[in-house]
């Protein structure tokens, strides 16, 4: 196996980012796989990244305001606690604040054990 690196792309795998198209209906539960914290590109916050599961299949899932405070006000301690757990996200439409387009967006609305 090559050694992984940043000089090539050899061994490198990304998990594609969950979006709407992934859900199939209006819902869907996902079992959190890990957790990490990440930084935004455009700015020097940070927000954590889900890595998500469902018929063994794995997504990516940046967490915005609004499914940090939902998993924050359900008593999450902190981002490693919801690894283990299954939540379920379901599809919306919102707003996108750089376009005024409305578009699908994803809400976390429940956590199961």
């Amino acid at each position: 196996m090559p050694e992984v690196n940043l000089d090539s792309w050899e061994g490198l795998v990304a998990n594609p980012f969950l979006n709407a198209e992934n859900i199939d209906g209006n819902s869907a539960p996902f079992a959190v796989v890990s957790s990490e914290i990440v930084k935004k590109i455009d700015d020097d916050r940070h927000t954590v990244s889900l890595i998500v599961e469902r018929n063994k299949e794995k997504f990516r899932f940046d967490l915005n305001m609004t499914n940090l405070k939902f998993l924050r006000n359900e008593g999450i301690k902190n981002p490693r606690a919801i690894i283990g757990k299954v939540i379920c996200i379901k599809k919306l439409a919102v707003i996108n604040p750089q376009t005024g387009k409305e578009v699908q967006g994803l809400r976390i609305y429940k956590i199961e054990a």
